[in-house]
């Protein structure tokens, strides 16, 4: 395949299945390693912090602490933190348009997450679209519903579990029960209520290959929270 082309996603079974990626255009940045790769080849559970504030600080501190890759929610932020690093950068989009997905590959994201309660009557062609353009697609679910219905709709490679929040205990419980319908073979992310040392080994157990957590605001905060939940003084470590 030439460089540029774009693969067209295509059905097998009654689901859409996407094509094997593409090259990027020579002049669009690209990370070195894709985000499904990134996380399927992480040490251990990979943590990704969502980036809110400046942008280029933050990014620069999570790739120092060890994040595996970075989630923005804007098209600018994606923009500043693919200036900032070589980590794969995920946009998490409030509204999955054509132009917002194309915006996305046009910056130089590596990947998208499209929250399944968003998709509506659009679902099938945003998925599409993001895999046609060379996007690693996350598709973000709350309960055994939407996973459900993803499932029966689309071959995800990535999964992202994140059920309505509770407290404590019961969303651990509630996570770990939605990801027992996830079938093998898939890349599983939480984003959890909580991301302390405890539920990193609770999901890292039940097969979990990364987390989402809430990154703080302050770089030199983002660094002490990854260097705790994945640094020397982690328990798997």
């Amino acid at each position: 395949m030439s460089v540029g082309a774009v693969p067209t996603a295509h059905t097998v079974a009654g689901k859409l299945v996407a094509p094997p990626m593409s090259d990027p255009a020579k002049d669009v940045p690209w990370p070195e390693r894709r985000f499904s790769q990134a996380v399927a080849e992480g040490d251990g559970i990979s943590i990704i912090p969502i980036i809110r504030g400046d942008a280029e600080v933050l990014v620069a501190a999570a790739e120092r602490a060890g994040a595996e890759a970075v989630l923005v929610e804007s098209i600018a932020d994606a923009q500043r933190a693919r200036a900032s690093t070589q980590l794969p950068v995920v946009v998490r989009p409030i509204e999955a348009t054509p132009d917002v997905l194309e915006a996305a590959r046009a910056v130089g994201a590596d990947a998208v997450a499209l929250r399944a309660s968003a998709l509506g009557n659009q679902g099938e062609s945003a998925y599409a679209q993001a895999v046609a353009l060379g996007l690693d697609c996350a598709l973000c679910v709350k309960d055994e519903e939407e996973l459900h219905a993803v499932l029966e709709a689309f071959e995800p490679e990535i999964v992202v579990a994140a059920p309505d929040r509770h407290d404590g205990e019961e969303a651990l419980a509630s996570t770990l029960t939605l990801l027992t319908d996830v079938p093998a073979g898939k890349l599983v992310i939480v984003e959890p209520l909580s991301s302390t040392r405890d539920d990193v080994v609770s999901f890292e157990n039940a097969g979990v290959d990364a987390l989402v957590i809430d990154a703080p605001g302050e770089a030199e905060q983002l660094s002490a929270m990854l260097n705790w939940l994945i640094g020397a003084e982690h328990p798997l470590n």
